[in-house]
């Protein structure tokens, strides 16, 4: 399949979705230029009957050969099993002008077996979501316009009852406007549902909005320059919230692993114990010193004091 078919999203030919198979088939094979083979007014190019002919009318034969089974097979390949089991039976595998001739036949015939098909696509339409219902009734409407079916006002009247009795208790408001817009038609209860659609969108957006602003407004304060907490293993376990390292290699749990060059680290109360030690050490020794400098009077000492604490602080 090619890049321009893949992006096309070609659907499958079901008993429902001629209508959109149809425009994907179309678009596909005029994207590769190839929408001359369900033309019915081309001219197709005639196998020469020579048996001497011209070198460049036979490559050009078998070139539009070719294309024309490039053609069959997109639309082979886009249908279901059962329909491509009606086109091997009637040996139109490599005739795609003739697959396209007979799906037209069958689904956008006048009679009343193609009008039934129609008819009961849109009443086995479900509503499961608003957007999908909405795709789902435009295609089964445009299956009905395809067949011939003529829409006069009492048809589109029991049509758009049927389509606003599928809809949930929920639109209760979008339910009260339709009410106030009898007698109904198809197109102002398709364009009530869009709208109603675009604002919901619109809203659910908003929501979305506020609700992740007021996921960031939440947020503890934190002083500048900390982080927020994270796991670390400690106490010779291995945190299974760390992911930096597994746990058969987790230095903490495993000191045996620890290469001799890196000290293990410290504990928060280890190193609050040592800050505390460093400072009594830190008094004792100006202390001392401004014994020997002083006259050795109390005042002097503690003046002597703060002022060196006060020098290592800065």
């Amino acid at each position: 399949m090619s890049s321009s078919e893949t992006r096309l999203r070609i659907v499958k030919l079901d008993d429902n979705n001629y209508a959109k198979w149809k425009g994907n088939i179309t678009g596909a094979l005029m994207s590769a230029t190839l929408d001359e083979f369900i033309n019915p007014d081309a001219v197709p190019v005639a196998a020469p009957t020579e048996l001497l002919v011209q070198l460049e009318r036979k490559v050009l034969y078998e070139a539009y050969v070719i294309c024309q089974r490039k053609a069959a097979g997109i639309m082979y390949s886009h249908m279901t099993q059962a329909y491509r089991i009606i086109v091997e039976s009637e040996g139109l595998i490599n005739k795609p002008l003739a697959i396209w001739t007979l799906m037209k036949e069958k689904f956008q015939s006048t009679t009343s077996g193609s009008k039934g098909r129609a008819y009961a696509s849109l009443i086995r339409n479900v509503y499961q979501s608003l957007s999908q219902y909405i795709k789902d009734t435009r295609a089964s409407l445009a299956n009905m316009h395809a067949c011939g079916i003529n829409f006069t006002d009492d048809l589109h009247e029991i049509i758009s009852e049927m389509i606003v009795a599928k809809l949930p208790n929920t639109m209760e408001t979008t339910l009260s406007i339709l009410a106030a817009k009898q007698p109904l038609k198809t197109k102002t209860v398709l364009d009530t549902l869009d709208a109603h659609l675009i604002e919901y969108n619109e809203l659910h957006l908003n929501e979305s909005s506020s609700m992740a602003l007021a996921t960031m407004t939440n947020r503890p304060n934190r002083p500048p320059g900390q982080r927020f907490p994270y796991p670390t293993c400690t106490n010779g376990c291995h945190n299974p919230a760390v992911k930096g390292h597994r746990p058969n290699a987790c230095w903490v749990a495993l000191p045996e692993l620890r290469p001799a060059n890196v000290p293990p680290p410290r504990s928060r109360a280890t190193t609050a114990v040592l800050q505390a030690a460093y400072m009594d050490d830190l008094i004792e020794t100006s202390a001392l010193s401004c014994q020997y400098r002083t006259n050795g009077t109390p005042r002097a000492i503690f003046e002597e004091v703060s002022a060196s604490l006060t020098t290592s602080m800065c």
